[in-house]
């Protein structure tokens, strides 16, 4: 049979009568085959117990030892010489009530696997070891390494919803046993294989992410427990028949970095959001910005902007054109149309004077008019007269073409843009391409989650088209740009 395919038949039988506690039976079964620890968090009377007791069952031989932590409970009490015969699953209830030669215990057992007898180290083949208390640990009470330790939490309260609680009041006594056992051989092998589970480019991204909020809202995850989450994530992704860990094993980072009740929502927040902005083509936050550095660089090479004073041909009476000096009081205006279309060439052109009578301008004489020697003179019968200016003062953008040899260099960088999010591309179609079930089939996750991993992957390929559109159209503006000079504001003088 299937690793997987055992492990599934395993949960069915373990999840029988575990109303609204399949899920934390999954991970209780999932943190013990990695070697992880388990802290249950819960009123009295909500079933808490009976995770562990079906723990039990999913192994060959193992047994269960339960107490009751009290002020005076020694380490002797809970690690005998005898546990050294099978593999067990501690159920330690009231943690925080642990004294401090207890706590040490307990924190050689979750790092070593041993404890000390008679000045001697004894190793303790457990199989688990799963807390609980009805409160997160106190605070300078001493808790904070073995709260670090405890890898899973996860809270676990009344059954909510009618027809499950019904079911559960009227069920007769249920039965423990699981037929699926785990054999001793098989926890072996399967341990000494799980490190080899590969952890991709996108794993890891939405690992930093994670890792940067927990830091912005001040909540400490140590790097021993960094460690043991990514093994926790590899665990799963061997039990589900895979030698990659994937997104859907990423949602449960969730459970193993809140330290306070009030940041299950938060932490929950910013996992989801992780494995949504960083899931597929992870590279893509990483490119973008580089894109924005070359078009920072390709605007700081190609423009400039100084203050500038800028001669024009100033326009009155809205269409003309005003002759300084000119050869009579009746022939000071030229129209605008007619000055544009001049060359050095003459050409019979009227001109005119402003009639303030009828408050228009009159056209009168005709005058062989051509272009002057500037831009702001006409000859008229052969005598140059210059045309009325204003200057304006202002911000001038100068633009100019690049240097060939820098432009050689944006197009190599272009090309490798390209090639990125063509892979990037390539990706995200292998994605799409692929039956995306087994995303909604992970064991250990609610396939409910699977939503947030398949909108990221169409939301990415838009982004994706999107960038390398933006890639080409930057590409296609440095190429295009002309020696020129703009006023961008200007004021007269």
């Amino acid at each position: 049979m299937a690793i997987k395919e055992k492990i599934n038949a395993l949960l069915a039988q373990a999840h029988e009568g575990m109303y609204e506690r399949e899920e934390v039976m999954a991970l209780t079964l999932l943190a013990s085959i990695a070697g992880e620890s388990v802290f249950l968090l819960g009123p009295p009377g909500v079933a808490k117990s009976l995770i562990p007791r079906r723990l039990k069952y999913a192994y060959t031989n193992a047994r269960m030892i339960e107490y009751l932590i009290s002020g005076s409970t020694l380490p002797d009490e809970l690690f005998r010489p005898d546990s050294e015969t099978a593999g067990t699953v501690f159920f330690l209830n009231d943690i925080w009530k642990a004294g401090p030669d207890l706590q040490n215990a307990l924190l050689r057992a979750l790092n070593d696997k041993s404890f000390r007898l008679n000045e001697q180290e004894k190793p303790i083949p457990m199989k688990a070891l799963i807390f609980a208390s009805n409160s997160a640990p106190p605070e300078d009470r001493g808790f904070d390494a073995l709260w670090d330790r405890i890898l899973v939490r996860f809270t676990v309260g009344n059954i909510e919803d009618l027809q499950k609680f019904d079911a559960m009041i009227s069920a007769p006594p249920g039965k423990d046993a699981v037929a699926d056992k785990i054999a001793d051989e098989e926890y072996r092998v399967w341990n000494s294989r799980i490190d080899s589970v590969r952890i991709p480019q996108n794993a890891l991204n939405i690992i930093h992410s994670i890792r940067e909020c927990t830091k912005q809202h001040d909540i400490y995850v140590s790097d021993c427990r960094w460690r043991k989450i990514v093994r926790l994530l590899r665990t799963s992704a061997f039990l589900n028949g895979r030698d990659e860990i994937d997104l859907m094993d990423c949602f449960l980072i969730k459970h193993c970095i809140w330290s306070k009740i009030q940041q299950i929502p938060l932490v929950s927040q910013f996992v989801d959001a992780a494995i949504e902005n960083y899931g597929v083509a992870g590279d893509f936050v990483k490119l973008a910005d580089e894109l924005l550095a070359l078009r920072t660089e390709i605007a700081a090479e190609t423009t400039s902007v100084k203050d500038a004073k800028i001669k024009t041909l100033e326009l009155v009476y809205e269409d003309y054109y005003e002759v300084m000096n000119p050869p009579n009081a009746y022939n000071t205006l030229i129209r605008k149309s007619d000055f544009d279309k001049l060359t050095e060439s003459n050409y019979l052109i009227l001109l005119g004077y402003f009639n303030t009578i009828s408050q228009r301008v009159d056209l009168i004489n005709s005058y062989h008019i051509r272009k002057g020697t500037g831009p702001f003179g006409i000859f008229i019968e052969d005598k140059e007269y210059k045309l009325k200016i204003t200057i304006q003062e202002g911000k001038q953008q100068i633009t100019k073409k690049p240097d060939p040899q820098i432009e050689r260099q944006w197009d190599s960088r272009i090309t490798s843009f390209l090639r990125s999010t063509a892979g990037m591309k390539e990706e995200i179609e292998q994605y799409r391409s692929k039956s995306l079930d087994h995303f909604r089939t992970n064991l250990f996750v609610k396939p409910e989650l699977a939503n947030i991993v398949e909108s990221h992957i169409t939301a990415m390929q838009n982004q994706i088209e999107q960038l390398m559109r933006e890639i080409q159209e930057l590409q296609k503006t440095y190429k295009n740009i002309k020696d020129e000079e703009v006023m961008l504001e200007s004021q007269r003088r």
